[in-house]
């Protein structure tokens, strides 16, 4: 009877046991759906945010570019008032394009 009961009563433990374990992978499952559905819209926020940085610095690239170009045009003597006009047109509307990208950013 005595070997029964401590049967008995090591059954209960495991129970007991394998109850509050899964309990426990329950509660842990929980916490890491809570955490990757924080996580989730964090990386969809850096994915857009990495894409207009490239595009920003791709812009920055351009405007450099043309600046240079503008810089050599009215050293060489050749420039003529309607190629500067173009050309500045050209760069502010860049220099617009990233200013709105940077908003976007902040």
């Amino acid at each position: 009877m005595v070997v029964v009961n401590l049967q008995n009563q090591e059954n209960w433990y495991i129970k007991q046991f394998m109850n509050t374990l899964t309990d426990f992978q329950k509660e842990v499952k929980e916490e890491f759906n809570a955490i990757n559905n924080k996580i989730e819209p964090l990386h969809i926020e850096v994915t857009k945010i990495s894409t207009m940085l490239r595009d920003y610095n791709g812009l920055r690239e351009k405007i450099e570019t043309i600046e240079d170009r503008v810089t050599t045009l009215e050293t060489s003597g050749k420039t003529t008032q309607k190629v500067s006009n173009n050309m500045l047109t050209v760069v502010s509307t860049i220099v617009a394009v990233g200013m709105f990208i940077i908003a976007l950013v902040k």
